[in-house]
């Protein structure tokens, strides 16, 4: 959700991805920026529950699993 290259930004790069062809468009994140992307799926990396969580992303895991439950985006089930 960081990921920037000059002015362009992170939708930038998913709106190219579908106007070159692709069909479906995937984030990879670790949810600590919310999951409000126009990708088709964003995919969330959990370094395991709270404790180990903790230890390699620090005190993120309720605001990272409040984002995931909360369903912010339109591919959550």
């Amino acid at each position: 959700m960081l990921w920037r290259d000059g002015e362009h930004t992170l939708q930038d790069a998913i709106s190219e991805a579908r106007r070159i062809g692709f069909y479906h468009v995937h984030v990879y994140t670790n949810g600590t920026l919310g999951l409000d992307t126009a990708a088709d799926m964003v995919w969330v990396s959990m370094d395991g529950l709270p404790g180990t969580f903790e230890l390699r992303r620090g005190d993120h895991f309720r605001q990272v699993e409040s984002a995931i439950r909360k369903g912010q985006h339109p591919g959550s089930r």
